[in-house]
Parts: structure tokens; C-alpha cells; sequence
């Protein structure tokens, strides 16, 4: 399990895994995808990884998570992209009916990624 780093939060398993070579692919993918409207922040798809890519992330995140037995394997349901403007953080949004949610940032400087849970605050730096 390289390049990979798991933290404990409330108490809810974040895994952090090195995915840097999917970048190119998925920047081409991003820059073929559709926006809802001109200053929205979500693509018009909630499915906008092909079944290769997929594949890709369910192997990583499988590998990762592997410590934990799971006899049913993690898959990719859903995915879109979002974007903010520069120095700006995404809209406050909720993954539900998933048991594993996963976020992929592909430029050096992002946003933090901010997880609540009720009143706690987790920010982990990407």
C-alpha cells in the first residue's frame, strides 16, 4: 500500500491515495465535458467517467481499502466534475446513499478538501 495515508475522523476512515497518473486522462476527459450553464459548477452528467477510468479508480481505491475485508468490492456509481473560481471553495453538498464517498484533485493548487459531520470540521490540505 504505497502513497497511501489513512486518517481516523469521527470516526470515519479518509483515505488519502496517490493517483497522479490518471491526471492526463482525466484533465482530456474534463476537457470534453459539458457544463450545465455558463457560471454553474457541476457538469452536466453525473456520469462522466468512462468504464476504463473507472476501472482505474475501483482498482485504487479496492487496494487501498483492502485492509478491511470488504467481501463486496468498491464501484463507481456516480461521477462528475465541479469547479470553483481561483481561491475559492465548492458548494457545501452532501454524498448520500453511498457507503464510500471519493473526491480526485488533479491540480497542485486546490482548495482544501473540507469534510463536516454535524459540528465537527476536518480540512485536509491536497
Amino acid at each position: 500500500m504505497n502513497n497511501v495515508v489513512r486518517t481516523k475522523a469521527f470516526p470515519v476512515l479518509i483515505y488519502e491515495i496517490d493517483c497522479s497518473e490518471l491526471v492526463g486522462e482525466v484533465r482530456e476527459l474534463l476537457s470534453k465535458t459539458n457544463f450545465i450553464g455558463p457560471n454553474s459548477f457541476v457538469s452536466d452528467t453525473f456520469y462522466v467517467l468512462n468504464d476504463q477510468l473507472k476501472l482505474k479508480f475501483e482498482e485504487k481505491v479496492n487496494s487501498a481499502i483492502s485492509e478491511l475485508e470488504y467481501q463486496i468490492p468498491f464501484k463507481v456509481s456516480t461521477s462528475w466534475f465541479t469547479r470553483t473560481e481561483p481561491n475559492k471553495t465548492i458548494h457545501k453538498h452532501r454524498h448520500t446513499n453511498c457507503y464510500w464517498s471519493a473526491s480526485f484533485y488533479f491540480y497542485d493548487d486546490c482548495a482544501p478538501l473540507i469534510i463536516t459531520k454535524e459540528k465537527l470540521l476536518l480540512i485536509i490540505s491536497i
